[in-house]
């Protein structure tokens, strides 16, 4: 009877041990309800100080919930404590490592620390994580962010890489699509960045984004004509679109060696650039004194021509005043109508080139938009500096 009572005794104790643990934990459990939601008032409300007293009050009476420990990490980094952060993170990440949010908090803290290596496995373990089929969204806005920090990094071919993975993701979405093409850009892939606006412009005519981007692309690809099209559907171009419009419109028709050009239209625009390359390469140098190098010989003629066939001295004064005798030579053959040959006008076209090139060095910049055209159009046919 005795060993009856006692065993009884033991059962009705240990229930009610239980009975008053489980009580225990059941408050705690509320208690951190309360307090993670002070925690994320308080972060509203800007108090960061006190939303972090609030998290960790939470985590300590819930600490295997891991939205508490989430929300302490993440106000720990925005209040610049990443090695506190960081040490909740990796415990958590003992526990979870195939979460994706924790992988992720981690790479912002090895981002933020310039810590490339460290911050780009991070990314990588985040999206090789297990994504539920609704998480699509987010999956494809952390690979974003990878690319923005390989890019901000400098690794444009990783960034390349990534970015190959992402598009065939962004298919059909007009704004992810635009924002890819806008990435394509920064990386250096004009041509896919076109494949990535062009089916938004046939489908959005008016997408003022997609078509500035698509402008852009096709500029950079000496497809001037079609970037020309695109971009007269801008309507108020940022700084740098407008830029690249101008000396898109530039190109195009100040070209002397466009096709189906009569002779007068030709030497007009052959005047243009010259007479532009010496105004700019005046700017940069006092005209010169010096009278024509012996050295210098002009085109098909044994007198003269438009072009700078020469053996100029590798002393950028000889050959400025070289180029300037030969301009002006040029001009004064172009104001007298004189038939100009097609290799002719490439002689002229270079010579501007040439002036352009040296004031370039001389005093920086990129010019004006004409400027920045002769070169262009220069590159247009092949006669780009080495």
């Amino acid at each position: 009877m005795l060993l009856s009572v006692l065993i009884a005794l033991t059962v009705v104790v240990y229930g009610f041990t239980q009975a008053a643990a489980s009580s225990n934990r059941d408050m705690h459990r509320a208690d951190a309800v309360v307090r993670f939601q002070l925690g994320e008032e308080a972060q509203r409300l800007g108090d960061l100080d006190s939303a972090i007293s609030w998290f960790r009050e939470a985590v300590a009476d819930s600490a295997d919930d891991r939205g508490y420990r989430l929300a302490l990490a993440a106000a720990l980094a925005s209040g610049q404590l990443d090695d506190e952060a960081e040490r909740v993170l990796l415990e958590l990440r003992e526990r979870l490592p195939e979460d994706p949010e924790v992988s992720l908090q981690l790479a912002r803290i090895e981002a933020r620390r310039f810590a490339g290596a460290e911050a780009r496995r991070y990314y990588q373990n985040a999206l090789a994580s297990l994504w539920t089929s609704a998480q699509g969204d987010e999956r494809r806005q952390v690979r974003i962010e990878l690319i923005r920090f390989l890019l901000n990094q400098g690794e444009r071919t990783r960034a390349l890489s990534e970015l190959l993975a992402l598009t065939p993701e962004v298919a059909g979405d007009a704004d992810l699509q635009i924002q890819a093409g806008q990435l394509l850009l920064e990386a250096g892939d004009a041509r896919l960045a076109l494949d990535m606006f062009a089916p938004v412009v046939d489908d959005r005519p008016d997408a003022q984004e997609a078509l500035a981007g698509a402008g852009e692309a096709a500029y950079r690809l000496r497809e001037y004509a079609d970037a020309a099209r695109y971009l007269a559907g801008v309507s108020s171009p940022a700084e740098p679109i407008a830029d690249i419009r101008a000396v898109t419109d530039l190109i195009l028709s100040a070209d002397p060696l466009a096709p189906r050009l009569g002779a007068a239209e030709r030497r007009r625009r052959l005047s243009m650039i010259v007479r532009q390359a010496l105004h700019r390469s005046d700017e940069c140098a006092a005209p010169p004194e010096v009278t024509l190098l012996p050295e210098v010989r002009l085109s098909q003629e044994v007198d003269a021509s438009a072009g700078a066939e020469s053996e100029v001295a590798s002393d950028p004064e000889s050959e400025f005043a070289s180029l300037w005798d030969a301009s002006e030579l040029l001009l004064s053959r172009l104001a007298a109508r004189r038939p100009q040959p097609r290799d002719g006008v490439e002689d002229g076209l270079e010579l501007a080139r040439r002036l352009e090139q040296l004031a370039a060095d001389a005093c920086g910049g990129a010019g004006e938009p004409l400027d920045r055209a002769i070169g262009q159009i220069a590159a247009r046919h092949g006669l780009e500096s080495e």
